[in-house]
């Protein structure tokens, strides 16, 4: 029993998490009782009530303690499996206070992300077990210690709990110390025979293994049973794999997966019975295999129960021996470039089997009369239990050939499609080598690979030459998940038909990686794939709609682009995809046709009659703000009948009557959505006096207010987006004139206003403010007629200025934009372009201190330049560039500031280019600096492996160190964190001197790797201050959304 102040501490406890702070005192359970009627008391008083801060406990709830409950049977058996026996002091009353400590384990959180309540659980524990159940102090004493010290490491203080009649407390035992006093217990305890204990191990691990619900990737090496057992003994480790995968199902199927949660399937396991049911899903499940074993009945089991062999799942047996191939669109068109003989569309799943058929008896179909085996060089994976696959249907290699395999990798490696013309592979590596290497890979995904894209499925780059049977699965996929459940089968059976074309008549097989599943797919019958068709796009359609808006959108769409969104979601290139059935035989083909036209109609004709049923029940209060987004909707999918019509007509007219209008008010009204909704219906349906009257108002509004924006005391706003004065600062802009006139359309009257100012500003030579007023507004209206032609009328007057060297900086880059509007070529731009750099009358510096970015920044300068007209393969452009540089130039300051306009080139030829005496105070040093500024600010561009290789971006960033003047410490900083971001590098392994720091499958050529070892050995491997620049992102302790620091992300604590 606990004393009163032992209890009114506890109260404390309770009080503060909004809990009852009389649950203790209850006496209406019995520790003999099913651990099902104490997962429910938890519920009852703890898990079911939120978080004090009325947030809810999605990832530390009942589902989450009740499935550590049901791992506890599971781990107790497994460790006893791999003793020597059955450990005589831990019997079934042993495992039955150990799960629930599970279920306590969480019980006194205040929030989810890092636990910092482990003792406070530990105290709930004590006292459930003390003051309800009536157990030994002693043995209750121990077990709070056990959830306290669950994530303990070996050289971390140990949690000690010290209970007085006053209360309770924790001290902190230092690792060293032999033994632990228990004060008024009377007795002293190991704190490695504590830690080391199996109760303790199984607390942990059990708690562990849920982690998967809060993480991308498990790591295996976190279990005590790994490190106990399984590093030692190769038939642990496989089955311990085997148990995290089942867990990972597990998990999945209870809707609790990282970043897949599914609130509603996790309600129909968060009830009264939630431990029945957690267990029911693996105990009625015959996919699992290893943790119905170890579960048994939920007891303990005997020495020969637990001498058994473990049934293996389908997957465990074809383990590392089966490659797969994705075809994420088979579907999708591939058309010959023109100047190829043969331009025939194929489909992408076409062009697969086409190239595997190949053999060196048959010329290719190109015209360089080549002989090719198989298709070279594809990316495949291995499958793999508790892996991953790259797309939901594909092709399977059963019998893979050793020797055709090129290259391994772990992870995913972006070989991506193509010939793979830039990658190199080792040919010397021998069979054994290979077979080692696909081991070791293997082994890596067991214990828990991370990849920074999510995906978790390996690359295996290999010559096909046959495939032997066709996949499909509903896992899970980055980025290309099932759209729809019937989404992988009916592109397995495109592919399959696409493979018969060649003579390939191979079975589909529906596979599952996350589950352990392996099925023969039946063949179906044309009845059976004419609902199937059906239901995808019903389905489609019925999910679109839940927005009405895209109403129009599905009512225009084929049959086939339908099929295709049902397929794949909205696609922005439709027509670059065959329909799924258009390999089917033609009257099939029509059926479905049909079938799907006729769902359609009646989904759209239904659709459209409860949408206007609903509007008009709505507009009993009138046009509202409530209702005004489903008025326009209907104007916009013409969703309305001749009754709805007619009223709208009526509602509409009665609001703009009963607006006083002036242009001196209309600017106002105009953003009323009530008043602008019922424009917008008479405006659709009537042309009536009313609509005429506002379209005038609306224009004599819109004069008043352009020309008031361009009053002088305006036009700080109107170029500058800024303005001291209040009154100025809040007035209409530019933009919202603009849009003003496309709403009441009047844009001709814009445009002629427009005109008229664009007009005088040129006259005046006011480029800057030329080019604001461009900016401003929308690209649609510059290529109005009217518009268009003054400015074409700009451009010309432009040219006669800049040629008589009459133009600034300014002018001259308001000239190239126009220039590229107009499509003038770029000869004539080049010529125009020398003829002004003649004068010279403009210098230009590199602004050291200004952060604005000016005509006047040489750099800015030069990259405005670059974007709208690329001259700087022109010599003698270049040189004049240069020659505006009011700096004392050097060849380091030359090449630096070359590369901030065309990095992507090689050097243009500075060797005529003489340097000037510096006429300001701009050192060297600081127009090094400013570059660095300009490269933290550009380093994709700098390191962008997708478009070079890695070994051409490391070789081009040895040169650019030299001549920015990078110190040795800022160079490696650059790179090592780079490479280790794309997988290439270990840099811990890098910084402790380890012969090998390069990861499996990596890239990186010999040379590049010396390099790299070399600059780590002549530098302090602490970071130096260009790291802060934000070149690249370091690895993060805090979490990168709430999404997962709600799941536990942080690594200041437990995370469990």
């Amino acid at each position: 029993m606990l004393t009163e102040k032992q209890y009114a501490q506890i109260q404390s406890l309770l009080k503060e998490r909004n809990l009852n702070v009389d649950m203790f005192r209850k006496q209406d359970i019995n520790f003999e009782d099913g651990i099902n009627e104490h997962v429910m008391w938890a519920n009852e008083n703890i898990y079911s009530h939120p978080y004090p801060d009325g947030s809810s406990k999605s990832h530390h709830g009942i589902l989450h303690v009740a499935r550590a409950a049901v791992y506890a049977v599971v781990m107790a058996n497994f460790f006893r499996r791999y003793n020597d026996g059955v450990d005589q002091e831990f019997s079934n009353d042993s495992l039955k206070l150990t799960q629930i400590a599970m279920i306590f384990h969480d019980s006194a959180r205040m929030s989810e992300g890092a636990d910092w309540w482990d003792e406070d659980s530990a105290l709930f524990l004590y006292a459930y077990l003390v003051e309800v159940l009536k157990i030994d102090n002693d043995k209750a004493h121990q077990f709070a210690e056990f959830v306290a010290n669950k994530d303990r490491e070996p050289d971390a203080p140990f949690h000690s709990l010290r209970q007085t009649d006053e209360g309770f407390s924790w001290v902190l035992i230092e690792p060293n110390a032999a033994l632990i006093s228990d004060g008024l217990l009377g007795r002293s305890r190991s704190i490695e025979a504590d830690c080391s204990s199996l109760e303790r191990k199984i607390i942990h691990d059990s708690d562990c293994l849920d982690v998967n619900r809060v993480r991308e990737t498990f790591k295996s090496y976190y279990l005590d049973f790994y490190k106990s057992i399984a590093v030692f003994d190769q038939l642990a480790f496989d089955e311990m794999a085997c148990l995290v995968n089942e867990v990972k199902s597990i998990i999945e199927k209870q809707g609790d997966a990282f970043k897949r949660m599914r609130p509603e399937v996790k309600s129909y396991y968060e009830t009264e019975d939630v431990f029945t049911k957690v267990r029911d899903t693996f105990l009625k499940d015959s996919n699992y295999k290893i943790t119905p074993f170890l579960y048994g009945n939920g007891s303990l089991l005997s020495g020969d129960q637990l001498k058994q062999d473990i049934p293996k799942g389908p997957l465990d047996l074809s383990e590392g021996k089966i490659l797969l191939r994705s075809l994420v669109y088979g579907n999708k068109k591939t058309k010959k470039a023109p100047h190829k003989k043969d331009n025939d569309i194929e489909s992408a799943a076409e062009i697969e089997f086409r190239k595997t058929s190949r053999s060196l008896t048959q010329k290719t179909r190109s015209d360089k009369n080549y002989y090719k085996r198989g298709n070279v060089n594809r990316s495949t994976s291995i499958l793999l239990s508790g892996g991953g696959v790259f797309g939901s249907a594909g092709c399977r290699i059963v019998h893979v050939n050793i020797d055709d395999i090129k290259q391994i990798y772990e992870r995913n490696a972006y070989t991506g499609k193509g010939k793979k013309r830039g990658l190199k592979f080792d040919d010397s590596q021998t069979r054994e080598q290979k077979e080692e290497q696909i081991a070791a890979l293997i082994k890596a995904h067991k214990l828990g690979i991370d990849n920074p894209d999510g995906t978790n499925h390996t690359e295996i780059i290999y010559d096909v030459t046959e495939y032997h049977d066709i996949y499909y699965t509903l896992d899970p996929i980055v980025n290309v998940s099932p759209f729809h459940p019937l989404s992988p089968l009916l592109q397995a059976l495109f592919i399959k038909n696409e493979a018969l074309k060649f003579g390939m008549d191979l079975p589909i097989v529906k596979i599952s990686c996350l589950h352990n599943m392996e099925t023969i797919e039946p063949e179906h019958s044309d009845e059976e794939l004419i609902q199937m068709w059906t239901t995808l796009c019903n389905d489609f359609i019925q999910n679109t709609l839940k927005d009405m808006s895209k109403f129009s959108q599905i009512e225009r769409m084929s049959v086939g682009d339908l099929s295709t969104c049902g397929l794949y979601g909205i696609k922005d290139d439709l027509d670059n995809y065959l329909p799924a059935y258009s390999n089917y035989p033609v009257s099939l083909q029509e059926q479905i046709i049909k079938s799907i036209e006729g769902v359609k109609r009646d989904s759209l004709l239904k659709m459209k009659e409860c949408y206007i049923e609903k509007l008009t029940s709505d507009l009993d209060n009138g046009i509202t703000e409530t209702n005004c987004h489903d008025i326009i909707c209907a104007l916009d999918n013409d969703l309305i009948d001749v009754t709805l019509k007619e009223y709208l007509i009526k509602l509409a007219k009665y609001i703009i009557d009963s607006n006083e209008l002036s242009p001196e008010n209309f600017f106002a009204l105009s953003n009323n959505s009530i008043f602008m909704t019922s424009y917008r219906i008479l405006s659709k349906f009537s042309s009536n006096e009313t609509v005429e009257a506002v379209n005038k108002i609306a224009e004599k509004c819109l004069n008043t207010q352009f020309n008031q924006l361009m009053a002088p005391q305006q036009m700080k706003t109107v170029f500058t987006g800024r303005s001291r004065n209040p009154q100025i600062r809040n007035s209409v802009t530019l933009k919202q004139l603009e849009q003003f006139a496309i709403q009441f359309d009047i844009k001709t009257s814009f445009n002629k206003l427009l005109n008229s100012e664009i007009a005088a500003l040129a006259k005046k030579n006011f480029w800057s403010k030329v080019d604001s007023l461009i900016r401003q507004i929308h690209v649609q209206l510059l290529h109005d007629n009217e518009l268009n032609e003054n400015l074409s009328n700009t451009l010309g007057e432009l040219e006669q200025k800049l040629i008589s060297g009459a133009v600034d900086n300014d002018g001259f880059l308001i000239y190239l934009k126009l220039a590229k509007f107009f499509d003038v070529p770029k000869p004539h731009v080049e010529q125009i372009t020398l003829e002004w750099m003649k004068h010279n009358n403009y210098p230009i510096t590199v602004v050291i201190n200004s952060p604005q970015e000016t005509p006047n920044n040489w750099i800015t300068f030069a990259q405005k330049i670059r974007d709208y007209y690329f001259l700087f393969d022109n010599q003698k452009i270049v040189d004049g560039l240069i020659e505006k540089l009011d700096i004392k130039l050097e060849k380091a300051t030359l090449l630096t500031l070359q590369f901030c306009i065309c990095p992507f080139r090689n050097p243009v030829d500075l060797s005529n280019i003489v340097s000037k005496e510096i006429s300001h105070n701009s050192s060297g040093d600081k127009i090094k600096s400013k570059v660095k500024d300009y490269v933290a600010e550009y380093t994709t561009q700098i390191f962008n492996y997708r478009r070079s290789s890695y070994n051409e971006v490391i070789d081009r960033f040895k040169i650019f160190s030299i001549d920015l003047g990078l110190t040795p410490e800022e160079s490696l900083d650059l790179l090592v964190w780079w490479l280790e971001e794309e997988g290439q590098l270990d840099v811990e392994k890098l910084e402790m001197g380890i012969e090998d720091p390069w990861n499996q499958g990596g890239r990186i050529s010999e040379e590049n790797k010396e390099f790299i070892i070399n600059l780590n050995k002549i530098c302090n491997t602490k970071s130096s201050s260009i790291a802060n620049l934000g070149f690249f992102s370091t690895p993060k302790t805090i979490p990168e959304t709430e999404e997962n620091y709600d799941a536990g992300l942080s690594d200041s604590k437990s995370l469990n």
